[in-house]
C-alpha cells in the first residue's frame, strides 16, 4: 500500500516514562500498519506448548519423523504461531490498554511450515475502522502477516478488535462509571 503508515516496534507503545498512551481505535486508520521486532523460535517454545496444550503430535515432537517427512525438522504448532505473533504486536504497545476484547479472527491461512531456529516478525496493517453501535467504541480489525527470517509468509489472518475511544480511555473509572 503506497499510502501506508508504517511503525516500528521501537518507536510505538510507549511515552518514555513507563506509562502505556492514551490510544483509541480513531489512531488506527485504515492503512496504518505496525511492524514488530523478530523472535527466533525455538524448539522449548515446541515443548512448553505440548506441555500447555497436550497437542503432542508427532511432527511438533519428533525431529527424525517431521524430516522423513520432508521437512526441515519438527515443525511449531499453527496455534503457537498464531500465538507468537499475537503477543509480538502486543508487545510493542502500540494498543496502549485501550483493547476491550477481541472479537475474533478470520480467513488464517497458515502458508510454510516454523521450526526451530526460524525468527518470525509480523506486519499488522490496519484494514478498517469504525465506531461500534455502543458509544466511546470502536471496531479495528487488523491484517497479520507472519513473515520468517527468510521474508517468507509463514502465516496470515484478520484480527478483529473492540477498542476504547480516545476520550473513554483517557477518562478515569470514576468519571466514566460514575464509581
Amino acid at each position: 500500500m503506497a499510502n501506508a503508515r508504517y511503525e516500528t516496534a521501537t518507536n510505538v507503545g510507549s511515552l518514555g516514562n513507563g506509562s502505556s498512551p492514551v490510544v483509541g481505535w480513531e489512531d488506527f486508520p485504515a492503512g496504518r500498519a505496525v511492524v514488530t521486532k523478530s523472535l527466533r523460535v525455538q524448539a522449548r517454545h515446541l515443548d512448553e506448548w505440548v506441555k500447555l496444550t497436550g497437542d503432542s503430535y508427532p511432527l511438533h515432537t519428533d525431529d527424525g519423523l517431521a524430516r522423513a517427512a520432508g521437512y526441515r525438522g519438527r515443525i511449531a504448532h499453527g496455534p503457537l504461531t498464531f500465538a507468537l505473533a499475537v503477543g509480538l504486536v502486543s508487545a510493542t504497545g502500540v494498543f496502549g490498554d485501550a483493547i476491550l476484547a477481541w472479537l475474533g479472527t478470520s480467513s488464517l491461512k497458515a502458508c510454510q511450515p516454523v521450526v526451530p531456529g526460524d525468527a518470525i516478525a509480523v506486519t499488522a496493517t490496519v484494514k478498517s475502522s469504525r465506531s461500534s453501535r455502543k458509544a466511546g467504541r470502536g471496531i479495528v480489525e487488523l491484517e497479520y502477516v507472519v513473515t520468517n527470517d527468510g521474508h517468507q509468509r509463514v502465516m496470515a489472518f484478520t484480527f478483529a478488535l473492540l477498542m476504547r475511544s480516545r476520550e473513554i480511555n483517557s477518562m478515569t473509572v470514576k468519571e466514566h462509571w460514575g464509581v
